[in-house]
């Protein structure tokens, strides 16, 4: 659009690590600063595909003072953040109203939370990312993660280890009998 250009990658069922088949997207074009109507948005698609075309919608949203005032209000009740470890993140907001915390980490269902003190249930909200339901005023918000499966993958490792060892004790003592 204009002089700029956007490139977005969709990884392909071989990219076993990265692949996420996406069936909405949304994509940021960056700013114009030009009032010209009539501008004009090319797409080229390096592969040869099946493409619907007719769910394309193209949103424009005015800088304007009432935006500059929604970004600050949307900083003025971020999450401040206090602790941020590789399975931990903690923090505080204030929701003058009841709400939807939406984070930017994406969902899985290890991640849990804790809203005051008390579980609460993570949620998917756009599409991918963990949100939190909270009541208004000032919340503390701790998340967790714990990778799903780890402690009975561990109890069963542990089974089967046991078993083994259980296993070449008795053959041993079967071999010795003979």
């Amino acid at each position: 659009m204009g002089d700029q250009r956007k490139s977005i990658y969709q990884s392909d069922l071989l990219s076993f690590s990265s692949y996420i088949p996406r069936k909405k997207m949304l994509f940021h074009l960056g700013y114009q600063t030009s009032n010209q109507k009539n501008q004009t948005i090319s797409l080229q698609f390096d592969r040869i595909g099946s493409y619907d075309l007719a769910n394309i919608q193209v949103l424009t949203l005015p800088l304007d003072d009432a935006y500059q005032q929604r970004v600050k209000a949307k900083k003025e009740n971020a999450l401040t953040i206090t602790t941020f470890k590789n399975e931990e993140i903690k923090g505080t907001v204030y929701q003058e109203k009841d709400s939807v915390l939406t984070t930017t980490i994406p969902f899985t269902s290890g991640w849990q939370a804790e809203v005051n003190g008390k579980p609460v249930d993570t949620i998917r909200v756009n599409e991918g990312f963990v949100g939190v339901p909270l009541d208004k005023g000032q919340s503390k918000i701790t998340f967790t993660y714990q990778t799903p499966f780890l402690k009975a993958g561990m109890a069963a490792t542990f089974l089967g280890v046991l078993l083994t060892i259980v296993n070449q004790m008795v053959q041993q003592k079967r071999r010795k009998n003979n």
